[in-house]
């Protein structure tokens, strides 16, 4: 009685085709782990650069200063005990850049367009940020309390500001994305000073609307945010907006009646950033789409916020901001804090 010793040809073939694609199954599954962990890495480091700039912005927003001071006039002088009133030579305001009635950006008054895709909301102030500029021959040490004029806004456009200059745009040419910007105006230029007449009570946009224009002292903070919304507090909590349509001018009374008098800064400032990923950027923005996620005329009524932001509402389609992304298949991020203006009283 024999037995066999030795596997067949169609034996070895069948054991290699199954060890094969064995094989092929475990390099897919390495493979898709490794894409996935080099996909979610990325995602981690984007949103870790906009938790940067969201930091940065909040510091910057929490050291506002008026510098305010009493002023009597002749007139209250004679009473007893004599009156005075709030006086600053500074500002403090935001609200939304290019919606409701007093929109923070410059439109063309022939046109009535404006010049560039601004969404959301921008603010704008004086902060003791010690910047002198670059333009100083010598460096002046010891100044770091100097007020600067400081502000920030979101705007779609190319990446040229923040691109490498020796980037090939024929290999690489330009994209379009919106980004958190920057205004720092240094100390020595500050036009908030520059009131014709050195009238104390001007209420002008002026002062940084300038900068805008020329694109002067404007940086790029980080890529991929989608929008920033400010909403001026009183207290904390969801109901006390200081500003009904989430305007707030330091230089008027109007929005302000909490306080009583103008020339004072809210007490709280409520800060939210929506971050795309880069992914969701390529697909949503280009030369032709400059507002995919049709956020013109959106957030102006400060108390539906919560509302258009994760409920309904939000968008002209009526989905909230959130489930607009959420159909878009975006990847996102929502960044919320509330910060306390150290000089607000």
């Amino acid at each position: 009685m024999s037995s066999r010793s030795a596997l067949t040809l169609l034996e070895v073939i069948l054991a290699t085709t199954i060890v094969a694609a064995l094989s092929l199954t475990l390099i897919g599954i390495v493979r898709q782990a490794s894409d996935g962990w080099s996909s979610a890495r990325s995602s981690a480091e984007e949103f870790g650069v906009a938790e940067q700039a969201f930091a940065t912005l909040a510091d910057a927003v929490s050291r506002a200063t008026l510098n305010d001071y009493a002023s009597f006039s002749a007139e209250s002088r004679l009473r007893t005990p004599p009156s005075c009133r709030v006086e600053s030579d500074l500002r403090f305001i935001c609200g939304p850049m290019q919606a409701g009635d007093q929109p923070l950006d410059e439109c063309d008054p022939t046109s009535g367009e404006f010049s560039s895709v601004r969404p959301g909301h921008g603010v704008f102030f004086q902060a003791t940020l010690g910047n002198l500029g670059s333009d100083l021959e010598l460096p002046l040490l010891g100044l770091d309390q100097l007020l600067n004029t400081c502000g920030y806004f979101v705007e779609v456009g190319g990446d040229g500001m923040s691109a490498p200059s020796f980037l090939d745009r024929s290999r690489f040419p330009e994209q379009i994305l919106p980004k958190l910007m920057e205004l720092r105006e240094p100390t020595q230029n500050m036009s908030v000073y520059e009131r014709r007449g050195y009238d104390m009570s001007s209420s002008g946009f002026g002062w940084f609307r300038t900068s805008l224009t020329t694109r002067k002292s404007l940086r790029v903070v980080a890529p991929n945010i989608a929008i920033m919304l400010l909403l001026p507090k009183e207290h904390v909590g969801p109901e006390t907006p200081v500003g009904p349509t989430y305007y707030y001018n330091s230089a008027q009374q109007s929005g302000k009646e909490l306080y009583g008098s103008s020339n004072r800064l809210p007490r709280l400032l409520e800060l939210t950033m929506v971050v795309l990923d880069k992914a969701t950027v390529r697909k949503l923005y280009s030369q032709e789409s400059r507002d995919p996620l049709e956020l013109k005329g959106a957030f102006i009524d400060a108390s539906e916020h919560r509302t258009e932001l994760y409920q309904n509402g939000g968008t002209p389609s009526g989905e909230s901001l959130e489930d607009h992304l959420q159909a878009k298949h975006a990847g996102y991020r929502i960044f919320t804090t509330t910060v306390a203006l150290r000089s607000s009283r």
